[in-house]
């Protein structure tokens, strides 16, 4: 087959006029009729172009050799055409930096409160000497404690429902927005230092108040139980502070697309 055939059954076959493929190629329609009763040759460049529009390779344009069944052989298989990415603005970045502080706030009591739910009861068998009515009522506020934990890790995962994008979809930031968020994330770096440093001495010390009180008043059960109570509190402060610094800074991280 030869060159002025296979112009006339690609064109037909990707449903062009000689006048639309004249103007993909930037020639008159006489052109392209011309080259199609092979009373002219298309240059090199309207070749090149040609295999563009028509997505085949100029050897088979150009080789009588190859037919046009040969196509889907002589090319490599077509690559998935990539998502468009959704641009960021920066007031869609403040948004989302802003419900990820607020979303660490939740997290963070509810940490606190899933850790000094059994305080309560604690406290309550101490000072009424296990009484079995008051062991009953501890539990029954250690579970309203766990349910209100509860709610408010549901609320704190609901609160960036909204930019779940940002991590199943492909996105850039726009113009001055890279600029801004690094901003902040480095006037935060000496906040979540101090967080760290924080966080893991409450950690660590936590079991120092229980130990003492253990120590100078190891027969008085309620001052054991207010040093099991400080402990917990201790704990609960630290995993909240650890917890809150974590979720802004990976919200830092996502947006500047260190996932």
């Amino acid at each position: 087959m030869i060159l002025s055939e296979k112009i006339t059954e690609l064109r037909k076959k990707n449903g062009l006029s000689q006048e639309a493929l004249g103007e993909k190629l930037g020639v008159s329609r006489q052109a392209v009729s011309k080259w199609e009763m092979a009373q002219s040759v298309p240059d090199l460049n309207k070749v090149i172009a040609m295999a563009d529009v028509f997505g085949v390779s100029t050897d088979l344009l150009l080789k009588d050799e190859l037919e046009l069944a040969d196509a889907a052989a002589s090319q490599p298989l077509p690559q998935e055409s990539a998502q468009p990415e959704k641009t960021v603005d920066l007031a869609e970045a403040n948004g989302y930096l802003s419900a990820a502080q607020h979303s660490a706030k939740q997290a963070a009591v509810s940490a606190v409160l899933f850790m000094l739910s059994p305080a309560a009861g604690i406290m309550l068998l101490a000072l009424t000497k296990e009484n079995e009515r008051a062991g009953m009522t501890g539990a029954v506020i250690e579970v309203l404690i766990l349910i209100g934990a509860a709610i408010m890790l549901i609320l704190s995962l609901n609160g960036l429902s909204g930019y779940r994008y940002l991590k199943k979809e492909p996105f850039e930031l726009g113009y001055g927005v890279k600029g801004a968020v690094s901003e902040r994330k480095k006037a935060f770096e000496n906040t979540r230092l101090t967080g760290i440093i924080t966080g893991t001495v409450l950690f660590l010390a936590s079991v120092l108040p229980l130990m003492l009180c253990s120590i100078f008043a190891a027969e008085n059960d309620v001052v054991i139980a207010a040093g099991g109570c400080i402990m917990l509190m201790m704990t609960a402060s630290g995993a909240a502070i650890l917890i809150r610094n974590a979720v802004i800074w990976h919200s830092y991280k996502r947006l500047l697309g260190n996932k």
